[in-house]
């Protein structure tokens, strides 16, 4: 990959940067590079969280500490990739601590194509550790020289189980796991996800992700990567793609937030 050394100056160079920090945050900026092996150019994205009350970072594991402590937040991305541009904005709101919905509208626009999807998961705590939930979006595209317009909706499933303790004098190290089912027309996903927090600040994860088109062709891609905080404020998560049985290496990405 022709930027592969450049991805990988910038992780060092950013890392050895320091923030004061202090025990609590309730808002939180993102910024994201990436390597993409079928692009010419690399993707690049930003994004704002807010958070509608303190989160708190002592005992807990730093990366996933607003969904432990069921967090109420609404989150703006912008993503750009070559000529396409994504905007999305999406809310995580947690009802009588036993229910959360996660509502999203998103706009992905390139110069020949628009698409819209609106959409919502809403999931359960059957216990205090495991979630499980569905989504329904809505998909509209238009081609701007022809005027085609196309509609469609996903379906999805997913549970999600964590060993981490929401509430705790002690962090003890543990995993968060994550399977989701998708269906869209006649093409359905697979999604499994695996996290291993060592400790608050340190974490690695690993994805596989299984898609049929239209029943006839099937991609399997394996992510991998790693997420550390230098403090708690601070962190960086590095990570790869892989297509299995495909062209190999597929995508590099590095991402940095930080938290105020």
């Amino acid at each position: 990959m022709k930027s592969l050394k450049i991805v990988l100056a910038v992780a060092i160079a950013v890392s050895s940067i320091t923030f004061s920090y202090a025990n609590t945050f309730d808002q939180e900026l993102r910024v994201g590079i990436a390597d993409l092996n079928d692009t010419e150019d690399n993707f690049f994205g930003v994004g704002y969280q807010y958070y509608f009350k303190d989160v708190e970072l002592d005992h807990n594991a730093w990366e996933i500490s607003s969904y432990l402590q069921r967090v109420d937040s609404i989150n703006l991305d912008y993503l750009k990739i070559d000529d396409v541009s994504r905007l999305q904005v999406s809310a995580e709101v947690f009802l009588q601590n036993n229910w959360v919905v996660r509502p999203r509208f998103s706009r992905v626009a390139d110069d020949d194509e628009s698409n819209m999807r609106i959409g919502t998961d809403i999931g359960q705590f059957i216990q205090d550790n495991w979630e499980v939930g569905a989504g329904l979006d809505y998909f509209k595209s238009d081609t701007r020289f022809d005027y085609d317009e196309n509609d469609d909706f996903l379906f999805s499933i997913y549970t999600r189980y964590t060993t981490l303790e929401r509430n705790s004098n002690t962090f003890k190290p543990g995993w968060d796991l994550e399977l989701q089912g998708t269906v869209i027309g006649e093409d359905t996903s697979v999604v499994a996800s695996a996290a291993y927090y060592f400790s608050p600040k340190f974490s690695l994860y690993g994805g596989v992700t299984q898609v049929d088109r239209d029943r006839r062709d099937a991609i399997t891609a394996v992510n991998l990567g790693t997420n550390y905080w230098f403090n708690r404020s601070f962190s960086i998560n590095f990570g790869l793609g892989v297509d299995v049985g495909g062209d190999g290496l597929r995508s590099l990405d590095l991402l940095a937030s930080y938290r105020f």
